[in-house]
């Protein structure tokens, strides 16, 4: 039976490029904890994305989760694999990389970040995010920072493999020639970051690739949902239903990304709403007994204006600059909004969570004692909706998104469509 495995370094990029598989008729399971596989009965139908939750470690150590998890897939007989990669090349994508080659003795990774819907294209080798040169790497808040995006190079001093590049005249001659390219770069280069800035270019990479089975993918959820053309592979496409959500319950929009589009999202929920708006102080997070003050005010806040609104916003507020002292407290942060929800779930009825940030999204699930997420589709692009699988929340539904994916009307959409979910009462049909 075919096997197909996703290995993510965050939550949200997980859930984002896992959903792409539905769009080909696949059943996925997002898993939280890459621990708990074994202990998971997953039908062998399933495609699995993986949460190696590796995107703030240090090399050494993501380096061993990737190889460990590897093998894993490898005993289970996994016949595909793909690496996710974030768009903006966060974390340490070439030492995940090299991992996953050891692992699998791969003779060649080809490395397609392009996400042209959300706004990541790559030319001449250098990452753009929304035509600008990405600086996603530069603020003092991010971890593992780079002065430079040019993407052969960051991924040079990440990896002991020899990097290369397959430009976007290569990639614009059509699939044949671009193969013939490929083929002629690996006799030089064991990894080969390929250019792409339109769909028509990703799609023109998957159909090149195809006879080069072995090799090792690594991208974004952009190259993602072409990978049925590389791999020749389908699932069984039928209707799926997204369930009626119930009227009575509080619907909670949590955004612990500081990442201004989310800033900027979580404004226009705001005029447009009636919500009840609650912001958790950065600076009462450092102090344990500051920090249960804080969540003792949170919970206050929102129980006392439920009557007001049934639909809740969680915020990070800007009290403390984006500095090194945000970095050191930004996992306390994610935990403690994490204490929050799963607080709120004890007196609340929740009907829907609405997620920004990786981290956020998993230590409230972590919090939840949440085994996976199935996935079921994306309401945006890049913005997954599915359900989360396991204990007492079992068919929640959830929606996660990276922090600087969206347009700014993002969560009103996904707001409206909720709405949308709540009145109808028979569900609504997927093609």
């Amino acid at each position: 039976m075919l096997r197909i495995a996703i290995i993510a370094d965050d939550l949200t990029g997980a859930n984002d490029t896992g959903v792409q598989f539905c769009h080909h008729g696949f059943n996925t399971l997002v898993i939280i904890d890459p621990a708990s596989i074994n202990d998971l009965n997953v039908h062998p139908g399933k495609v699995l994305s993986i949460n190696t939750n590796s995107r703030s470690m240090k090399a050494d150590e993501a380096y061993t989760a990737v190889y460990n998890i590897a093998e894993i897939l490898r005993n289970k007989k996994i016949s595909h694999l793909y690496k996710k990669i974030d768009s903006t090349l966060r974390g340490n994508p070439g030492v995940e990389l090299d991992a996953l080659m050891d692992a699998s003795q791969a003779p060649l990774g080809l490395v397609i970040p392009s996400f042209p819907a959300n706004g990541r294209i790559v030319r001449d080798g250098n990452l753009y995010v929304m035509n600008t040169i990405s600086s996603s790497r530069l603020p003092s808040a991010e971890l593992n920072m780079k002065t430079h995006c040019y993407i052969p190079e960051v991924l040079k001093q990440q990896m002991k493999r020899k990097v290369g590049l397959i430009e976007l005249e290569n990639v614009r001659k059509g699939t044949e020639q671009l193969l013939e390219a490929i083929q002629q770069a690996q006799k030089e280069y064991e990894v080969l970051v390929i250019d792409a800035v339109t769909e028509k270019d990703l799609e023109n990479i998957a159909c090149a690739i195809k006879s080069l089975s072995k090799s090792i993918i690594a991208g974004s959820a952009g190259f993602a949902s072409y990978i049925d053309l590389s791999w020749n592979v389908k699932g069984n496409p039928s209707k799926q239903t997204i369930k009626k959500i119930p009227d009575d319950g509080v619907t909670l929009f949590v955004a612990g990304s500081r990442n201004p589009i989310t800033t900027q999202q979580i404004d226009e929920l705001s005029k447009v709403t009636n919500c009840v708006p609650v912001a958790l102080n950065p600076a009462a997070m450092i102090d344990i007994e500051q920090r249960k003050q804080e969540i003792e005010r949170v919970m206050k806040i929102i129980l006392n204006n439920l009557y007001y609104s049934n639909t809740v916003i969680i915020t990070v507020g800007n009290q403390m600059a984006v500095s090194e002292g945000y970095v050191k407290i930004g996992s306390i942060i994610a935990k403690t909004i994490g204490t929050i929800v799963n607080q709120l779930s004890l007196i609340l009825n929740i009907k829907g969570l609405i997620i920004a940030g990786g981290d956020t999204a998993l230590n409230i699930c972590n919090s939840l004692d949440v085994a996976g997420i199935n996935l079921v589709t994306e309401l945006l692009d890049g913005i997954p909706f599915g359900y989360l699988y396991g204990k007492k929340l079992d068919g929640l539904p959830i929606v996660t998104k990276a922090g600087g994916f969206g347009t700014p009307d993002a969560f009103v959409k996904i707001y409206n469509m909720f709405s949308e979910f709540d009145n109808n009462a028979e569900g609504i049909q997927l093609l």
